[in-house]
């Protein structure tokens, strides 16, 4: 019933005068009211993609993601660490980036003379600091528990979180960090 004639009937009432909906909506109720069923859709987690060195498909979880930038030039610094490669100018702040391909001993790209840098700028460890990586650069969505156990490989078993669908490594990039901030205090 509407209390109010000349108002349009809410949308459930609208449902519910129609019998064929209405038995659709009392079956998924029973459904959902059977022991272990579940209202709320499997857990997923967001991870930007993006690829170091000549193949390599790596990932990061989206939450330590602050932006991804198109940058022409990243500054040399000199006597810097190899994996270093040098700093950029955001918006008014000098930003450290670090070449993850570099500091795991991958095979570079071969980036086009003149071509822009993609830096993903994170906040991980304490830190904001860029990543010089390779595009392509995307976000895909997985089911928390499709993470396969870390890939034996080039990289330490300790950076690496796991391996999605056998072909992208997601990187712990607060242990990265965290790893790489105890070695310059000891360098």
């Amino acid at each position: 019933m509407n209390p109010d004639p000349d108002q349009p009937p809410s949308p459930l009432a609208a449902l519910l005068a129609n019998p064929d909906d209405a038995k659709l909506l009392h079956r998924r109720a029973l459904d959902l009211a059977r022991p272990g069923a579940s209202a709320s859709p499997q857990r997923t987690e967001p991870y930007l993609h993006f690829r170091l060195g000549a193949q390599q498909s790596y990932g990061i979880a989206h939450a330590l993601v602050d932006e991804v930038l198109a940058v022409e030039d990243i500054a040399l610094v000199p006597c810097a660490p190899p994996a270093f490669s040098g700093i950029i100018n955001r918006r008014g702040q000098m930003l450290p980036v670090l070449d993850l391909a570099r500091l795991f001993g991958l095979d570079p790209a071969n980036r086009p003379r003149g071509a822009n840098h993609s830096v993903v700028v994170i906040s991980a460890a304490g830190l904001t600091l860029g990543l010089n990586v390779e595009p392509p650069i995307d976000i895909a969505v997985y089911p928390s528990d499709a993470l396969g156990p870390p890939p034996h490989g080039r990289l330490p078993t300790a950076y690496v979180s796991g391996l999605i669908q056998g072909q992208v490594t997601l990187l712990d990039m607060e242990r990265i960090v965290t790893d790489l901030c105890s070695e310059g205090r000891h360098a």
